[in-house]
């Protein structure tokens, strides 16, 4: 009886590993060792969080230090927290909380953002993406 009704017999990983040429395992085991090594690798940290209310640039705050902001919005008042290496939002008027259920951003790019409110929170670092859209 064939796999699923194709007709191939299953062949299993053993079975499948003897098919190969040696070209296709050099290939798979690079690949792999490329995939196992981009995972490992050391990512930088961002250097100051940038927070961003309905009229602009609100603070720039390095996160080395501890501090809380409050930003208001159109809906009132989002608090953001900054410390230890890390910013989040943990307080905000919005209906469904997704800005602060969205949980912390530390390294160069990342964000999180209170739509509702007009509040974001942005890291910036050394090493950050290639590019940024507006």
């Amino acid at each position: 009886m064939g796999l699923r009704g194709y007709g191939q017999a299953w062949l299993g990983v053993r079975g499948f590993w003897g098919i190969l040429t040696l070209a296709d395992k050099v290939l798979l085991v690079g690949l792999f060792c490329l995939g196992v090594g981009w995972a490992l690798r050391p990512r930088s940290r961002g250097e100051v969080a940038v927070v961003v209310g309905p009229k602009g640039v609100v603070a720039e705050v390095r996160l080395d230090r501890a501090d809380t902001l409050a930003v208001e919005g159109p809906l009132g008042t989002t608090y953001v927290a900054v410390g230890g290496g890390e910013a989040w939002i943990f307080s905000s008027p919005c209906p469904y909380k997704l800005c602060v259920r969205s949980g912390s951003v530390r390294r160069p790019g990342e964000v999180v953002v209170c739509i509702p409110n007009q509040v974001a929170v942005v890291i910036r670092g050394r090493e950050g993406p290639d590019a940024v859209l507006r």
